[in-house]
């Protein structure tokens, strides 16, 4: 069982918390036969394909919670988030984890569980609350996520620039109200199947 499969699973992207690429899964696959490993191989595929679980993070008011209920096809109802919300493919916790600094062990040990993790950062926010390079600490991809982009006071490139500064490679924008970007993100996490 560890002959080549077992390069494809040691790459650095593997133990980052990925899935393995699908292009060298096939490339491998392609140069050894066997029931065996043709068992093996679509086991990968069947990983690289699977839906993405994410852990959203950012200040109170920020959109987790409209967020988490717009992906899920829920009607849009504000409440205060007072637990964290857990369920199949989100973690949604309350905005204090990351205003203080008390609870970001607790951020720390839900990351483990999840594929990716989300920042979430408001297109009207005045200030951001993500240190430059702040995903270098990270055990998984995280991805930057700006909310309530048609507000009024919005300034969609200020955002994206704080979350770029924070070490986001990858920036969606969404309006959890009028759906907005929303295609995008479940393309990325792969819900859309």
């Amino acid at each position: 069982l560890r002959d080549w499969s077992s390069d494809v699973c040691s790459s650095d992207l593997i133990r980052r918390g990925g899935k393995p690429p699908f292009r060298e899964i096939l490339r491998k696959f392609a140069q050894n036969d066997g029931l065996l490993k043709r068992r093996r191989v679509g086991l990968y595929i069947e990983l690289y394909i699977m839906k993405k679980k994410i852990m959203f993070m950012g200040r109170s008011g920020a959109g987790k919670t409209t967020l988490t209920q717009a992906l899920y096809g829920e009607d849009i109802e504000y409440h205060k988030t007072q637990y964290v919300n857990y369920s199949e493919y989100i973690i949604d916790p309350p905005g204090e984890y990351i205003e203080d600094k008390q609870f970001g062990f607790a951020l720390a040990l839900y990351s483990y569980e999840v594929d990716v993790i989300g920042f979430i950062l408001a297109a009207n926010e005045p200030f951001s609350l993500y240190s430059p390079a702040t995903t270098a600490t990270a055990t998984r991809e995280v991805i930057g996520i700006v909310t309530q982009i048609n507000h009024p006071d919005a300034d969609r490139n200020l955002a994206k620039e704080w979350l770029e500064i924070a070490g986001c490679e990858k920036v969606f924008f969404v309006d959890s109200v009028t759906r907005e970007g929303l295609d995008e993100l479940i393309d990325y996490l792969g819900w859309n199947e």
